[in-house]
């Protein structure tokens, strides 16, 4: 398994697998350099990777064991620095970096402090969500909405105004039936994006956030896992990513 998260405004990129976390600098994207490498244990696979905004902070959450957090602003010397609970199934920066959503294996959604610290501090409460694993998290743009998936196989919205106190928007969205794995919200928050190990890509459309609709539901030829999301700034290509690492490009502006 193979897990990534971009930072310093797309400038560094982390990558978990084969064994370690590394950290490449993408400043030359014809020769990207390897700056930062931190072995894991034998046999650790990396769940879900969250590198910081600012390119100081990674957090990587295993599958066997806690969610670790090092600080990599000495890139020859990354050091372990805190922990998440042991029950993390995924991490996702905020894009202003101050704040951190964690999704549990229960399904519930926690908002951490990172502005004070790098090492994060729960801003409250534990809110239900899904009913299992949650397995996939995005934020919007502005950082105020958020959308997550799960391995139940369904979607959820997230008002993040009081991040004290995430609220969950309307009812779980259900179209899929396999586990939702990689989610994602247009620009202007009009649509989010669902993609499930059934190989469907589902768009909703998030005109009215209690009630959103079906907008598109989108079939991979192979049927394959779909493991990655991208919606570009004009929410009229969408980018999918699935289990042989090739991207496929969609068109979603509805204009035929």
């Amino acid at each position: 398994m193979t897990e990534a998260s971009f930072g310093l405004n797309g400038r560094l990129l982390a990558v978990a697998g084969e064994g370690a976390v590394r950290v490449w600098d993408l400043a030359e994207l014809s020769r990207p350099r390897r700056v930062v490498t931190m072995s894991l244990r034998k046999g650790a696979t990396v769940r879900s990777i969250a590198l910081a905004p600012d390119g100081r902070t990674v957090i990587a959450a295993f599958v066997q064991d806690h969610s670790l957090v090092f600080d990599i602003s000495d890139r020859m010397r990354p050091r372990r620095i805190g922990q998440l609970p042991k029950t993390t199934g995924t991490v996702a920066y905020s894009p202003d970096g101050r704040t951190l959503a964690v999704g549990d294996r229960d399904g519930s959604l926690r908002l951490y402090d990172v502005f004070k610290s790098q090492i994060p501090k729960a801003l409250g409460p534990a809110v239900n969500g899904h009913g299992s694993l949650m397995s996939s998290i995005a934020y919007a743009a502005d950082g105020r909405l958020l959308v997550t998936g799960s391995r139940d196989r369904s979607t959820i919205i997230w008002d993040l105004n009081d991040p004290v106190a995430p609220v969950r928007v309307g009812a779980p969205l259900t179209a899929q039936s396999g586990g939702v794995f990689a989610v994602a919200i247009s620009a202007d928050k009009s649509k989010a994006v669902a993609g499930s190990s059934d190989g469907t890509i589902v768009v909703w459309n998030l005109d009215d956030r209690a009630r959103p609709t079906l907008r598109d539901a989108l079939v991979t030829s192979a049927k394959e896992v779909i493991w990655g999301l991208a919606v570009s700034p004009d929410g009229g290509t969408l980018a999918t990513v699935g289990d042989d690492g090739s991207a496929t490009l969609w068109d979603t502006s509805g204009k035929g």
